[in-house]
């Protein structure tokens, strides 16, 4: 069962979301998904970390679903990384424990953005497929959205993501934002064959980010839609529980 709220940001903007809690809450999991995603593609996920006894909380971006907002979202990052910091912020007051962000692929790197951004304000980050803001190609020129079959079927629609993608590329660029700066405990995913955003990406973030808490997983064989995969979803969704539970544990050691 999940709440359904709205969420205002800095600029009184609501954001649309939904807040799903565990039996007897571990943490809080927030849940920042990708382009052209929306945040019932998560139900499943939802579930899964719900049984496991983390609060999620899922929130639809500006211009996505039921969240009004710009088009041109790649042209102003800095709004998507204000309105996580609103959701963390909100999550903080509502609720009780430690707060984890977990992002797919443009959300992965809003993520990390905020990271660099607002250092230590959760404890640790999942970047699943996340698009490098620095150095790396961050997606390869043969690219084709192998996890959307049905919307490539579209046609225009296909076209207007991969668009949208390119664009958020660039601007990423532009921004040049440095690894380096990035402190907090991640867990940084990425399938082998992912041909929407390099593998390299995730290489780049895990060398460059000034943390000890952190691990790597290239999974041989899957693609940019890591969360999606019916076949491999437990193994995946198994593999981030396990991380959060070690690093929350770690927590509880150091206050031992």
């Amino acid at each position: 069962m999940s709440d359904i709220n709205y969420i205002s940001s800095f600029d009184s903007t609501n954001l649309y979301a939904k807040i799903s809690l565990g039996e007897s809450p571990i943490a809080n999991l927030i849940v920042v998904h990708g382009l052209t995603e929306e945040l019932d593609d998560y139900d499943e996920v939802t579930a899964f970390f719900n049984e496991y006894d983390f609060n999620v909380i899922r929130y639809d971006q500006r211009s996505h679903s039921n969240t009004s907002g710009i088009k041109e979202l790649h042209e102003r990052i800095d709004i998507l990384v204000e309105d996580l910091k609103a959701v963390v912020d909100y999550v903080k007051k509502q609720l009780t424990g430690e707060v984890f962000i977990l992002g797919h692929g443009v959300g992965g790197s809003i993520a990390a953005m905020f990271g660099i951004k607002h250092p230590d304000e959760v404890l640790g980050f999942v970047s699943c497929g996340g698009l490098s803001p620095t150095g790396q190609p961050l997606l390869r020129d043969d690219a084709g959205d192998e996890s959307s079959n049905e919307e490539e079927d579209k046609g225009m629609e296909s076209v207007q993501k991969q668009r949208m993608i390119q664009n958020f590329r660039q601007r990423l660029h532009e921004i040049n934002i440095d690894y380096k700066q990035f402190t907090d405990r991640v867990l940084i995913m990425h399938g082998g064959d992912d041909k929407v955003v390099s593998s390299d990406d995730a290489i780049q973030f895990y060398k460059e980010a000034d943390t000890t808490h952190k691990s790597l997983r290239i999974y041989d064989g899957l693609n940019h839609e890591l969360l999606n995969v019916t076949s491999y979803r437990g193994m995946l969704l198994s593999d981030i529980v396990n991380w959060l539970e070690f690093e929350l544990s770690c927590v509880e050691q150091d206050n031992e």
